[in-house]
């Protein structure tokens, strides 16, 4: 899950539909990224730009190169 959609942003909706497809994909299909793009375009006037990976979130025990 994207790093900022959690608790206590206006974006934790995202990342509670990346959860509910995640847990049910029998009942969701959410198309989170167009969901991302619509969300920040109207809340925020910028579009969706998916986050590069950084180690401490997406690969905590990454190797450093």
């Amino acid at each position: 899950m994207h790093p900022s959609w959690d608790f206590g942003s206006p974006r934790w909706v995202l990342g509670l539909m990346t959860i509910a497809n995640a847990l049910h994909p029998d009942l969701f299909a959410f198309r989170v990224e167009e969901e991302a793009d619509r969300f920040y375009r109207r809340f925020y006037g910028v579009p969706y730009r998916t986050a590069a990976d950084n180690r401490s979130f997406a690969r905590p025990g990454a190797e450093r190169r």
